[in-house]
């Protein structure tokens, strides 16, 4: 570190990466405008260590990195913009708007209005779910007939059926646990036709079923014609999501 003298006055300045620049200017922006060692390295067109070696001869004190940290977070609290208070307990509060369509009039992430919320000291409401929409559908990689949500959960009609039908839920959710077709017709999702089965249970039965299928037929016609009538009426399982 030098001294320099100009217009009368000693200016304290230090060699930094080839470049002479006053202690004054580096105290400055790191103390006053917050910037990082990197940020004024790239200022000065050099590396960090240069500015760190700079900062050493000086004597700045430098940030710990729990300080360093929280002033990261700051910054990036403060570049969320700012949120009027009273507006935002008018549209929250008084006409129930949700988080995200309130960042839409503010143009900000719904996790920002989130912050201004908590921020503020409102009292957030109790979180609530929307139930997915849920499309009949027969395609499925098991050649079950079923319904497929928009987030791309498939639910066969067979569960809602054994449930309906009296079916412990906590079982027919359960790995451990299979819902048995006894005809072995995948579509025919009667409750007559279904049976609820431990893994080990289900294994057995299809291997027995297995054998008997080339010996005779596993379901008559009129079977069909009944399980056909049972998925046109099948909407009122819906109202078990």
């Amino acid at each position: 570190m030098k001294q320099t003298n100009l217009d009368s006055e000693f200016i304290e300045t230090v060699n930094v990466a080839g470049e002479t620049r006053t202690v004054e200017e580096l105290k400055r922006l790191y103390h006053e405008e917050k910037l990082s060692l990197t940020k004024i390295a790239d200022m000065f067109g050099c590396s960090q260590q240069s500015v760190s070696r700079a900062f050493d001869r000086c004597g700045i004190g430098k940030r710990t990195a729990k300080e360093q940290q929280e002033l990261q977070n700051k910054k990036k609290r403060e570049s969320r913009g700012y949120i009027d208070e009273n507006k935002l307990r008018e549209l929250y509060c008084e006409k129930s708007m949700s988080m995200s369509e309130i960042g839409e009039i503010f143009n900000v992430h719904g996790k920002t209005i989130s912050y201004w919320i908590d921020k503020f000291g409102i009292e957030k409401r109790q979180q609530t779910y929307t139930i997915p929409q849920f499309t009949f559908s027969y395609k499925h990689r098991e050649g079950y007939a079923g319904w497929k949500g928009c987030d791309g959960r498939f639910v066969p009609v067979h569960t809602p059926v054994a449930i309906a039908d009296g079916a412990p839920p906590q079982k027919v959710f359960n790995e451990n646990y299979n819902i048995h077709h006894k005809n072995r017709h995948k579509s025919d999702n009667r409750p007559c036709n279904l049976e609820l089965l431990t893994r080990e249970e289900h294994g057995h039965k299809e291997q027995q079923l297995t054998r008997k299928l080339t010996t005779k037929k596993m379901y008559r016609k009129s079977d069909m014609h009944d399980a056909i009538n049972f998925i046109i009426n099948i909407n009122k399982y819906t109202d078990l999501f």
